[in-house]
């Protein structure tokens, strides 16, 4: 009776023991497939933000990009402009102190016409250069300030005499100098300088 009682628990319980396991595994696998979703979902999520951040961040540096463009169109258009006035006054100022000049008519009324030529376009590069400064760097602005003040003085000392109506306490050989040497010094590096700001070089 006692090896039948036996045997009989021994099969309830491994019944039992089975039914067990089966629920336990049961479980684990519900619980698996849960975090697994889960798992899914997050990720699913945290791929989407990065998407959104990645497309976000595209167009913020296309929106950069874009003005950065813009900027370096405007900067060439104000270097492009400022160039063709420097050509200009450098003409004038050098028709102004040619030591050989043609006469047609009125020597001293052509002088005075020359005079006045390259003083207008000696404001209109220097105005045009001081509202758009901005646009340069610094060290391309010492080179144009330095030049401003050497056409300036030999616009000065050139024009003095007729100016004033005095004779001019110094001789025109700076104003010489400064023609045939110093103007051509500085242009050369500000020439180097605009290439390399339009990205000749």
């Amino acid at each position: 009776m006692g090896l039948i009682n036996l045997l009989r628990d021994i099969g309830v319980f491994g019944i039992v023991a089975t039914v067990l396991g089966l629920l336990f595994k049961y479980a684990i696998d519900k619980r698996s497939k849960q975090l697994d979703q889960e798992l899914f979902i997050k990720s699913s999520e945290f791929k989407t933000g990065l998407e959104k951040e990645l497309e976000i961040y595209k167009s913020e540096l296309s929106i950069a990009h874009h003005k950065q463009e813009k900027l370096h169109e405007k900067r060439l258009d104000v270097l492009t402009e400022l160039f063709k006035r420097l050509v200009v006054l450098n003409r004038n100022m050098k028709e102004m102190t040619a030591m050989m000049k043609p006469v047609i008519e009125d020597f001293d009324k052509e002088e005075n016409e020359r005079i006045n030529k390259t003083g207008i376009s000696y404001n209109d590069f220097v105005i045009f250069y001081s509202d758009h400064e901005i646009f340069f760097n610094e060290k391309t602005c010492e080179l144009i300030d330095n030049l401003v003040k050497v056409y300036f003085e030999s616009l000065w000392e050139y024009s003095y005499e007729r100016n004033f109506k005095l004779r001019n306490p110094h001789d025109l050989k700076t104003v010489y100098e400064n023609i045939s040497v110093e103007i051509p010094k500085i242009l050369k590096e500000l020439k180097a300088d605009f290439r390399r700001i339009i990205r000749v070089d």
